[in-house]
């Protein structure tokens, strides 16, 4: 059965090998390194792609794993962690996203920096070292051997490097230095030892003895650590081996090493979690990838990828979760497209929200973001892969037109072009305004002296040249005189009555590409009483609460945005930190419930972080409750919420364990009101949902919330479990979110029906969202447990499945999942059966 699924999972995935390229952009970023943006399409998707090349052997290039000031001890952004970089005088030209990571900043996996061990756990699952020649290699399943040696001979294995601790792991032994922050961060029962090291030896270097000398052995946590100390934490058996054998003045050394040739590893930046995995090896496809029932392999999200080919490194940054940009790609069809380019090893490391892209563009100082992170925002990460120049300046040799060296201007639309210097190794050469000369070449238009560019009345093509610096750069341009469409961003807004905007009007050619159209060749006009906008697109609200649409017309083509007055949602909590939250547990088993936050893979909606609410209310009698406490900045009870908010809401990742989920707020009046968020059904999905509740007309504000909880009083279902939230808001108005997944009906054959023996029936659903529509590539189909290519229309919305064989006598499940383009599932996913008759 396995091997019949995976031989599924591949021909699925092959399909990404036949993936058209829409739009590609190349570019010589410094010697030894080319980056490709490139647009694929097939299968009903997108898929945006960055592709960096890297000869990590060039002499001018620096390949360095970092994390936020070297250590440990925070997240930080891609765009920050390189600008760390860049204070330290380095000139960063790439830098991707790398490990994943904890919510106490710590890379999952092994960090190696200019060859000192930031970081490691035991065993790194997949990794990628920059070797000192600047050979690059990927490795799996890297063990880290480390022992401590005293004067007499006795030795203790360490088993991880600058490490938060778990209660998972007992007799275990940690080692740390000033890398993890201030102290150990340590809690329970734990003994630690405090090593003064000899000179040099308070870093971790792998195949350099370290030497020093015990200071003290402590039967406590959360040590703390100074600088030129070292201190080892052990729990269990191995904190029984300290206090027996250590003890103060006593002299001891520690020896590292790593297998699989990462000894001699300068850089190594790991891909260390549940979705860290092989694509690659020896340009083979891992199996482990194939097989579509195990659901990592094959959900569909964005993927940060390092490939090898011919001793070349590839940094691959995938977009998803954005219809409409890039839909992202599963496991199995990255590996299937790493391996169409040619590459001989492949890893995936960090992705979702975390993938993040920066280069350094043609004529620029410094790197920009070249990917859409999913999040709408870059997310903190546990550390960079970030590559320097140390190529030299000189003189200029190319001048690199803006906004394209090919663009598309609609007739009597204005374009301000301008142009930057790069020289012969790609660096940055100032050039002043005034020196640059322009001209058109062909009937197309006039460019003035400050290279502002006027399209003529008529469509043509021509040039635009720029030069008079002692060298010259031609870019075409197109004037057309109509376009196939317009789009304002943003299609949607919400204003405070008398506040402004001023939406942007994009118009596109019948090849989907961008045609430049300035504002004054528009006509924008407002429906409904929501207020005015001028010729230009200033819009200016009105007083009242009401709706109604801007519209922005051009030719035939015209546009339109919803508009909404009113007040925006306040965000109470995004569970991004938890100050200002604390736990309360009523009947629940001692010191089951706690409160964490949680990082990808976990279940997170938004940002960097969800909140997981943790509980277990087994064989307890009377009401079971786990709460999280909101408090004030002096830590009274109760965070106030300004305003008449209509609504609390928040989204829920449930654990179908039935549990009623329960608000309790204060009220102006003093008034204490519990109001269940859930019906009677309690939590009874699995997955994203969201959750609110109304305020009551009794209601006096402002109001305060107080908790929010999981509560039990039947004994006969109480159970453990944990349920996950993020973006906890009070809403004052109805925006007319879409919130709700795709609806799944017209299931055939029809549940609980008989059929006859020896057919193959037609599976088949309705699937279809009035919101944002049904994203096809979330939708996936199971029947008994294997999950089938299936065929959706995305006109009729029918969703088809015809087995290719009989199907066997006996009953047979199907599972629906679906989710809409705002990445909103069905929940629970649809579910039925129906039987196939026996032979008589």
């Amino acid at each position: 059965m396995k091997e019949n699924r995976e031989l599924l999972g591949m021909a699925i995935a092959q399909k990404a090998v036949d993936w058209v390229v829409k739009r590609e952009d190349t570019f010589r970023v410094a010697p030894g390194v080319v980056h490709t943006s490139r647009q694929l399409g097939g299968q009903d998707m997108l898929q945006s792609i960055q592709i960096t090349e890297i000869d990590a052997t060039n002499p001018y290039l620096r390949l360095e794993a970092f994390s936020s000031e070297g250590g440990v001890t925070r997240l930080e952004t891609v765009g920050n962690l390189l600008h760390q970089l860049e204070k330290q005088g380095k000139r960063i030209i790439c830098g991707f996203n790398g490990d994943f990571f904890s919510y106490a900043g710590v890379p999952s996996g092994l960090q190696i920096t200019n060859g000192e061990v930031v970081t490691s756990p035991a065993v790194t699952k997949v990794l990628l070292a920059v070797l000192s020649d600047g050979t690059v290699v990927l490795r799996e399943a890297v063990a880290l051997n480390m022992v401590l040696t005293t004067i007499n001979g006795s030795c203790l294995p360490l088993h991880m490097i600058n490490r938060a601790q778990s209660a998972v792991y007992t007799d275990h032994a940690w080692i740390y230095n000033d890398r993890f922050g201030n102290s150990t961060r340590t809690s329970g029962d734990v003994v630690e030892v405090v090593v003064s090291a000899d000179a040099g030896c308070d870093t971790f270097k792998t195949e350099v003895r370290l030497t020093g000398t015990v200071d003290r052995v402590i039967k406590g946590s959360d040590t703390p650590i100074e600088r030129g100390k070292l201190v080892i934490s052990a729990t269990g058996r191995k904190a029984e081996w300290i206090a027996e054998y250590l003890v103060p003045g006593m002299k001891v050394s520690i020896d590292l090493s790593y297998d699989n040739a990462v000894d001699q590893a300068r850089q190594v930046v790991s891909g260390s979690s549940t979705l860290g995995f092989v694509l690659l090896r020896d340009g083979e496809v891992s199996p482990t990838l194939l097989d579509p029932a195990v659901r990592q392999n094959s959900d569909r999200h964005p993927r940060t990828m390092i490939g090898v080919k011919g001793g070349k490194m590839y940094m691959i940054a995938v977009d998803g979760r954005q219809p409409g940009h890039s839909d992202g790609i599963t496991l199995a069809e990255g590996a299937f497209y790493l391996q169409s380019l040619g590459m001989e090893q492949a890893i995936n490391v960090d992705g979702g929200g975390s993938t993040t892209c920066y280069v350094r563009l043609p004529g620029d100082e410094r790197p920009v973001l070249c990917n859409r992170p999913s999040d709408g925002f870059e997310r903190m990460v546990g550390n960079v892969l970030a590559l320097a120049s140390t190529a030299p300046t000189s003189r200029l040799e190319q001048l690199v037109l803006l906004p394209k060296p090919m663009i598309k201007v609609m007739c009597g639309s204005k374009v301000s072009f301008s142009a930057k210097g790069r020289d012969a190794y790609g660096n940055s050469v100032p050039i002043r305004k005034e020196q640059l000369e322009w001209k058109v070449e062909g009937n197309i238009g006039s460019v003035d002296r400050d290279g502002v560019f006027i399209a003529g009345p008529d469509s043509g093509v021509g040039q635009i040249v720029v030069g008079g610096v002692g060298v010259t750069q031609t870019g075409e341009v197109i004037v057309q005189r109509h376009a196939a469409y317009l789009q304002i961003e943003p299609s949607t807004m919400v204003i405070r009555p008398g506040g402004s905007a001023h939406p942007r009007v994009l118009a596109y050619d019948v090849q989907g590409e961008r045609v430049h159209l300035c504002a004054e060749q528009v006509t924008w006009s407002v429906q409904g009483k929501i207020g005015e906008i001028s010729a230009d697109g200033m819009f200016l609200a009105g007083e009242e609460i009401v709706r109604g649409k801007v519209t922005v017309r051009h030719g035939e083509a015209v546009a339109e945005a919803d508009v909404r007055i009113g007040i925006l949602p306040y965000l109470v909590t995004g569970f991004e930190t938890l100050d200002g939250m604390s736990i309360h547990e009523s009947n629940a088993v001692p010191g089951s419930v706690k409160l964490s936050r949680a990082t990808r893979p976990q279940p997170v909606r938004y940002g960097t972080f969800s909140a997981k609410l943790t509980y277990d209310f087994t064989g307890m009698n009377g009401l079971s409750e786990a709460a999280i406490r909101f408090t004030d900045d002096s830590d009274n009870i109760g965070h106030q919420i300004g305003g008449t908010p209509s609504r609390l809401s928040v989204w829920v990742y449930g654990d179908s364990k039935r549990h009623t989920l329960r608000f309790e707020i204060s009220d102006a009046a003093g008034l204490r009101q519990s109001i269940n968020a859930t019906d009677e059904r309690g939590v009874y999905w699995k997955g994203w949902n969201y959750v609110y509740v109304d305020m009551q007309d009794q209601t006096v504000f402002p109001i305060k919330v107080n908790t929010l909880s999981v509560i039990e009083t039947d004994e006969t279902i109480k159970s453990s479990g944990a349920i996950y939230l993020d973006n906890f808001r009070a809403e004052y108005m109805d925006l007319d979110e879409d919130v709700e997944g795709p609806s799944i009906q017209g299931l055939s054959p029809a549940p609980n029906t008989v059929h006859a023996a020896g057919t193959r029936p037609e599976i088949s659903a309705s699937v279809t969202d009035s919101g944002s529509g049904v994203h096809p590539s979330s939708i996936r189909m199971w029947l008994d447990d294997s999950v089938m290519d299936h065929r959706y229309d995305t006109v009729t919305g029918k969703l088809t499945y015809v087995p290719s064989s009989d199907l066997a006598a006996g009953e047979h499940k199907v599972v629906i999942e679906a989710a809409d383009n705002n990445g909103t599932a069905v929940v629970p996913p649809v579910e039925w059966t129906f039987r196939i008759g026996r032979n008589e």
